[in-house]
């Protein structure tokens, strides 16, 4: 059964998409730990874009925040997370461009995507 599902990536990746997201927030966990809080704010934005990319079969080139909102939607996913998902997104975008972002509120944002992707994964979808 294991090669079965190897020879098809999509459901692989859709299979791993939360493991493979948890291993980078953890890596953002890391990053914070070592004083780099650009690194925290990159590997956040992609463990969140990545988990949704993954999980829905979305190439990372079609990604984007307006893309993300409405496969949420489309899949029923509750609005107070629909929020937290892109409220997550819209400070890792500020915190990478414009910075002046501490490290509390660094981990605090670290913590919410790890909440949001286990708050999706825990939904049943459409």
């Amino acid at each position: 059964r294991k090669h079965a599902l190897a020879g098809n990536q999509q459901l692989m990746r859709m299979r791993n998409a939360t493991g493979v997201a948890q291993k980078r927030l953890s890596s953002a966990r890391q990053q914070l730990q070592a004083g780099q809080p650009g690194a925290v704010f990159e590997e956040t934005h992609r463990a969140l874009m990545g988990y949704l990319g993954d999980k829905f079969s979305i190439p990372l080139s079609e990604m984007s925040r307006e893309r993300a909102e409405s496969v949420l939607r489309e899949s029923k996913i509750a609005e107070a997370c629909i929020t937290r998902f892109t409220t997550a997104i819209d400070a890792c975008e500020m915190a990478r461009y414009g910075g002046g972002v501490s490290d509390v509120q660094a981990a605090e944002l670290v913590d919410q995507a790890a909440k949001v992707i286990t708050e999706i994964e825990n939904t049943k979808w459409a």
